[in-house]
């Protein structure tokens, strides 16, 4: 059976188009994690769902956000967002980093 023919969950049928989730999820989540982030990750599951995590300056607390797209998409965003994003060599994960930290505002798309 094909992947495209199995049951797909509920929340697939609803999903909007990618420049809306990176608008609507992820452009916010930058907006709140930028100014005391030290760095983003990137990750997916390989089918469709990325999960970008932010890590706290001088904290333990990481937060994250989940969006319906894959590492590609996530790290062309963010790099137009100012961020430099290098793979990280042990694993899968993308690191992130603002480039120009003293930028308080992100560019949009």
């Amino acid at each position: 059976m094909a992947h495209s023919n199995l049951p797909q969950p509920a929340i697939f049928n609803h999903v909007k188009h990618h420049y809306d989730e990176l608008t609507t999820t992820l452009q916010p989540f930058l907006d709140r994690h930028a100014p005391n982030a030290s760095k983003l990750t990137i990750d997916d599951d390989n089918v469709g769902r990325g999960l970008i995590c932010a890590f706290a300056n001088g904290s333990s607390k990481i937060e994250g956000v989940m969006l319906y797209l894959k590492k590609p998409e996530i790290q062309r965003y963010l790099e137009k967002q100012g961020y430099k994003c290098t793979p990280c060599p042990a694993s899968t994960v993308i690191q992130c980093v603002m480039t120009n930290k003293s930028s308080s505002s992100l560019a949009k798309l």
